[in-house]
């Protein structure tokens, strides 16, 4: 792809990816309790057959309709220094005509530090926000319980559906937006330590037990904060400046990796722990994550 794609694809991609999210959100508002759990998840499901039509109509084409001729601007530069070197002359090309022929090359120093750094951001980011969809409905059952409502121990009802939708499919779409607005406007260093402080401040603002309210407030400031830096997890997964050019498929693919794996274990310590032990253990890597975000600012 071309510079241009390569810097627009991550945050196209990033931005399309809030669909499913608020899809899901306003399929469980009006699907899970009128309807129950069964046809919510089909409903769900439905998106699945979506991208597969939309690849195969406009990204899979025969080879006869792939154009892989070079421009005239390119074979004129190179045949130009080809016949330099022909006839023995003594060229010195400029990094314009060498960047026409073929991509600069690019190696960075540092590869497995810049690997791990990405790795912790990539995977603490999506321990964040992604164990944040399970985490919500919990507290929310625990505040209710210390509400006085036993019934189906504390049985998520009413509004709090809605509540449930708008955190986790607005805040979301707020959030990736927010990041798409400020990249490039703002540093790495500004933008990403901010989101990380603000989060760990939140997770810190959840174990005070100051009512649904607040949890509620700080779980949405928690989603937008987890949406606005995933973006970067894209960025850095696509960007030849970090990884390096001959390097980038291999540990760009191992910082996805983490993320993936990010994902799992957020989800484990809502799902198997109690709330607030989770909030405690992500607490713990959202301090961390501070730490390796001051540590890649120069980096980024």
């Amino acid at each position: 792809s071309s510079k241009k794609v390569k810097e627009q694809a991550p945050s196209l991609l990033c931005l399309v990816a809030t669909v499913g999210p608020g899809w899901v959100a306003v399929c469980g508002y009006f699907l899970i309790e009128p309807m129950g759990w069964r046809v919510f998840l089909v409903c769900t499901s439905i998106p699945l057959v979506v991208p597969a039509i939309l690849m195969l109509h406009f990204c899979f084409g025969s080879k006869e309709e792939i154009n892989t001729k070079p421009s005239k601007e390119i074979t004129e530069v190179a045949n130009g220094l080809a016949q330099c070197e022909a006839n023995g002359y003594d060229q010195n090309p400029s990094a314009e005509d060498k960047n026409l022929i073929k991509d600069e090359e690019i190696v960075v120093p540092n590869l497995i530090s810049r690997t791990v750094k990405a790795s912790l951001f990539c995977a603490i980011n999506h321990i964040q926000g992604h164990g944040a969809i399970l985490l919500l409905p919990d507290l929310i059952r625990d505040s209710n319980q210390e509400d006085g409502i036993e019934k189906c121990g504390g049985a998520i009802h009413g509004t709090q559906y809605l509540i449930i939708a708008i955190i986790s499919g607005a805040a979301n779409v707020a959030g990736r937006l927010l990041g798409y607005f400020l990249k490039g406007r703002v540093s790495f260093g500004i933008s990403q330590t901010s989101f990380a402080v603000l989060l760990a401040a939140c997770y810190a603002f959840l174990l005070m037990k100051l009512g649904e309210v607040w949890m509620e407030v700080a779980m949405g400031i928690i989603k937008i904060s987890f949406s606005a830096m995933i973006l970067e997890c894209y960025h850095i997964a696509a960007d030849p400046s970090y990884f390096g050019t001959a390097t980038l498929d291999t540990y760009a693919g191992i910082s996805s990796g983490a993320a993936f794996a990010g994902t799992a274990i957020g989800m484990a310590l809502a799902a198997f722990l109690n709330p607030y032990i989770a909030v405690v253990c992500t607490l713990v890597m959202s301090v961390v994550q501070v730490v390796v975000v001051l540590s890649m600012r120069k980096l980024r």
